[in-house]
């Protein structure tokens, strides 16, 4: 893990879009834990008049601003989507920011004994070097894609190539400790997560 936290563990959540990721941090957040959400740092760090906003202009046009100077997200991400080259440059610019500001919460949490960093992207943005143990959530793939046209207001076919682009539940299982499924009931969900945080939690150093 980069950078100096103590004996804190940090531990990071991934897994695609609509797997269940937020519910599994407000799980151990409910359970004194402090957490990390990454969607919420990049919303801060995309605020009107950020460095992060006035890079994004420059590599994307002032279109991408609404009227009040917010970021315009659902514009980006039409710019961006499919087009390989734009969504690249978008996660180079991006990545940076939030990077940034997650390495400022975790020395902020440096009297911690543990800490949780949910991150949709975390092997891409490179936050995984940052954690000590992390643990994959999966979900099947008609639940998924369910989940995430609800939340995003997206169609079916929008969600299924959002889901494309991602790293796929193999290729991070094969990187992450522990995978923990989300396809029965809450209480269910939440007694396998709450068993892979205590076996993370309660390994040494180094023996995930």
């Amino acid at each position: 893990m980069e950078g100096d936290f103590n004996s804190m563990k940090v531990i990071g959540i991934c897994g695609s879009s609509g797997s269940g990721k937020t519910e599994a941090l407000r799980i151990l957040g409910s359970d004194g834990m402090p957490v990390l959400n990454c969607d919420e740092v990049s919303r801060q760090v995309m605020q009107p008049g950020s460095a992060c906003c006035r890079e994004l202009c420059e590599a994307f046009g002032k279109d991408i601003l609404l009227t009040d100077g917010t970021l315009d997200r659902k514009k980006l991400f039409e710019l961006t989507f499919h087009d390989s080259e734009k969504h690249r440059a978008l996660g180079h610019i991006t990545h940076f920011y939030i990077l940034r500001a997650i390495d400022a919460w975790l020395d902020a949490h440096r009297a911690a004994s543990a800490v949780v960093i949910e991150a949709p992207l975390l092997f891409e943005s490179g936050l995984n070097k940052r954690c000590d143990g992390i643990i994959l959530i999966t979900a099947d793939r008609t639940g998924k894609i369910a989940r995430l046209a609800a939340r995003d207001g997206l169609s079916a076919d929008d969600a299924a190539l959002r889901l494309s682009r991602q790293l796929d539940d193999t290729y991070l299982a094969s990187r992450c400790d522990f995978v923990v499924e989300n396809n029965g009931s809450l209480e269910q969900f939440a007694e396998k997560l709450r068993e892979a945080v205590g076996k993370l939690l309660a390994s040494p150093e180094g023996e995930k």
